[in-house]
């Protein structure tokens, strides 16, 4: 790091440069004082996040807030490119990783989610205080074990019937409360608080809120149960 000195009895600047110490006179401030301030933009300049993923992850999270009804195509559009983004390497930064995350998480198929996760642990690897990407580890590997048929582990995903949410099938004993404590996550009966509240129930057992076949028949009859 540049140190300027400035002396103004005897107008002497001195810098120190790793190492390296230069005592200059009057006919040679203006290219010393140049080179310091390059030296020290160089220094304060970083790795940028890319500004396309910020704009593709906004633009998700947009269409979800206003329910856009071009949602799906804007999903499979926004998805081709950030697919194209990853083949060319340009991901650098903790948010690049969990940006290109979002939109694998709106995919379609198990390797969307299995990517979206694997994205979600590369950018917290990158930047261990990303507590959104913690969660999205969280939510992209238990949207991608129900999208292979099997329970999710950590309690993320949910399914709303009518006006009430129940919980999708999950496995209680793989995760413990600890480990969703730090990814940023509901502990398993913080979650069933959640679920008495909204059903105004006093069930003392989460699996209470899975929704049985019949349930989701009511409302998807045209959908399997485990869909």
């Amino acid at each position: 790091i540049a140190e300027l000195i400035v002396r103004k009895k005897d107008a002497l600047f001195i810098y120190k440069t790793v190492g390296i110490n230069l005592k200059t006179t009057s006919s040679m401030k203006k290219f010393n004082i140049f080179f310091l301030l390059f030296c020290l933009l160089i220094s304060s300049c970083g790795v940028q996040d890319n500004v396309r993923l910020v704009e593709l992850a906004e633009n998700d999270q947009l269409d979800r807030r206003q329910n856009n009804p071009e949602l799906s195509k804007n999903d499979s559009d926004r998805l081709k490119e950030v697919k194209e983004i990853i083949q060319s390497n340009d991901l650098k930064t903790s948010n690049d990783y969990f940006n290109a995350a979002i939109i694998l998480q709106h995919g379609s198929v198990p390797q969307d989610y299995k990517t979206a996760n694997e994205l979600a642990k590369k950018a917290v690897n990158l930047d261990s205080q990303n507590q959104s990407a913690k969660v999205l580890i969280a939510q992209s590997m238990d949207r991608y074990l129900l999208s292979i048929n099997k329970p999710q582990i950590y309690g993320t995903q949910r399914k709303l019937l009518g006006k009430l949410e129940y919980l999708q099938k999950i496995d209680t004993l793989q995760i413990s409360d600890t480990k969703r404590k730090e990814l940023g996550l509901k502990t398993l009966q913080e979650n069933l608080d959640y679920f008495n509240k909204m059903h105004q129930k006093k069930e003392r057992n989460i699996l209470a809120y899975i929704p049985t076949d019949s349930l989701i028949r009511k409302y998807y009859p045209e959908k399997r149960a485990d869909l």
